[in-house]
């Protein structure tokens, strides 16, 4: 997906950055030893799940406040 980006001249790499910064960050673990790239992707994990569940809980929360009224 990201060759595709990089290559295609549709201006899209922005979609890319936005929808998904921790996998530009693992581009930096190709000569990382076993332990730390093992500790950066638990990382990565947990801060993909906390960018993926703050659109989710504000969804929720704006819907629950628009079926009270």
């Amino acid at each position: 997906m990201l060759a595709y980006y990089s290559f295609s001249n549709t201006g899209a790499g922005s979609l890319y950055v936005a929808l998904c910064p921790v996998c530009i960050a693992s581009l930096a673990l190709d000569h990382a030893s076993r332990s730390t790239a093992l500790v950066a992707w638990i990382m990565f994990c947990i801060i993909n799940a906390v960018l993926y569940a703050i659109p989710g809980l504000l969804f929720v929360v704006i819907r629950s406040f628009r079926t009270r009224n």
